[in-house]
C-alpha cells in the first residue's frame, strides 16, 4: 500500500531477480527475468537461475523464436501434402497442404515453429508462403487441395485479393481450393469482416472447411455462419475410437449434423484398418491420416 494525497493506493508491481555472476550480463537477466514474471500476471517475482526449468523452457521458447523469425525471413517454409481418401472408394480426393520447414537436412514439424510465429506476429507471413508455394506447385494442374488459415489472416483484410492474385498467376482454378479455417477463429469477434472474407472466397468457387469440429472453440452458430462446405473431426475423437463407444456416439452425431445440413465430413488421424472401418461405418464421407499417407513434399500426381 501506498499513501498518495491521503489516498491509500494498492499497489501491483513484479520483480525479477538475478544474481552477480561471472560470464553473465546480470542486468539482461534480471531484465529476462521481470519479463517472465510480468507474463505470469500481477504480484509475481521470478529469481533468474539457468539450472530452473520454467528459465530453460522460457530460453528455449526464446530461441524457437529467433530460429522462426530466420525461417520465415530465409523463405524456408515449404508446403507437405497428406491425402484426403474417399471412404467409399479408398481413392484420393484432395491433399491437404501441410507447413514444414527444411533446415539442413531436417524437416521441422508445424508444433516447433507456428507458436512461435504467432507470437512473432508473423503467421501472416506463414499463410502467404503457403499459399504461393502450393499455388505454384498445384500450377495447371486438375487436383484438388486444401490450405489452412488463420484469424488473422482474415482480420488483416489481404487475404482475398491475394488469392485472386496468386489464382492468376499461377493458373489455379479456385474450384479446386478448400481453405481450412483453424479452429481458434472466433466469430463472435469481427463477426461481419469473417463473414464478408468468407463469402468473397466462396464465390471464387472455393469451398471452406472447419477444422477440428468438436473442439473446446467449436459451436453450431460457426457452422452457419461460415456456410462451410466440410468438418474435420477432431482427431481426439477418432484415436482408437475402434475400442471407444463414447468416442463413436460423438462421431455419430458430428456425422449426422453435417449430413442434415448438407456438409461433408472428413475424419483425421485415420491410422489403422479399425479406426478406418469404424469411422466408415459411422457414415465419415471422407478420411485422412497415416494409413492412407504421410505428410510428403510431392504427391501422387507427380509420381510414376
Amino acid at each position: 500500500h501506498m499513501l498518495v494525497e491521503d489516498i491509500d493506493v494498492l499497489i501491483n508491481f513484479s520483480i525479477g531477480v538475478a544474481q552477480i555472476k561471472a560470464g553473465h550480463d546480470s542486468i539482461i537477466d534480471a531484465e529476462f527475468a521481470l519479463d517472465l514474471a510480468k507474463r505470469q500476471g500481477k504480484r509475481f517475482k521470478v529469481i533468474y537461475d539457468d539450472t530452473s526449468s520454467k528459465i530453460k523452457e522460457e530460453l528455449s521458447n526464446i530461441a524457437w523464436l529467433n530460429r522462426t523469425k530466420e525461417y520465415i525471413y530465409r523463405d524456408l517454409i515449404v508446403p507437405y501434402y497428406q491425402p484426403i481418401v474417399d471412404t467409399q472408394t479408398r481413392k484420393i480426393y484432395k491433399y491437404e497442404c501441410l507447413a514444414r520447414v527444411i533446415d539442413g537436412e531436417a524437416v521441422v514439424p508445424p508444433l516447433l515453429f507456428i507458436g512461435a510465429a504467432a507470437r512473432l506476429g508473423l503467421l501472416t507471413s506463414v499463410t502467404k508462403s503457403m499459399i504461393n508455394k502450393s499455388f505454384q506447385y498445384f500450377s495447371q494442374k486438375d487436383v484438388k487441395f486444401s490450405i489452412n488459415i488463420t484469424e488473422r489472416d482474415i482480420l488483416d483484410g489481404y487475404l482475398v485479393n491475394f488469392i485472386k492474385m496468386k489464382a492468376d498467376r499461377y493458373k489455379i482454378d479456385l474450384n479446386n481450393v478448400t481453405f481450412e479455417i483453424l479452429e481458434n477463429l472466433t466469430i463472435s469477434k469481427e463477426s461481419d469482416l469473417v463473414n464478408q472474407t468468407i463469402a468473397q472466397i466462396k464465390e471464387f468457387g472455393c469451398d471452406i472447411a472447419i477444422d477440428d469440429f468438436g473442439s473446446e472453440n467449436s459451436n453450431f452458430s460457426r457452422i452457419l455462419s461460415l456456410r462451410s462446405d466440410f468438418i474435420k473431426i477432431d482427431g481426439a475423437f477418432v484415436r482408437d475410437c475402434d475400442k471407444d463407444f463414447e468416442k463413436q456416439k460423438i462421431i455419430d452425431a458430428i456425422v449426422q449434423l453435417a449430413k442434415r445440413l448438407g456438409i461433408k465430413s472428413i475424419a483425421e488421424f485415420v491410422s489403422t484398418e479399425e479406426i478406418f472401418e469404424t469411422v466408415k461405418r459411422l457414415g465419415v464421407d471422407y478420411v485422412q491420416g497415416y494409413l492412407f499417407g504421410k505428410p510428403e513434399p510431392t504427391t501422387i500426381c507427380e509420381k510414376p
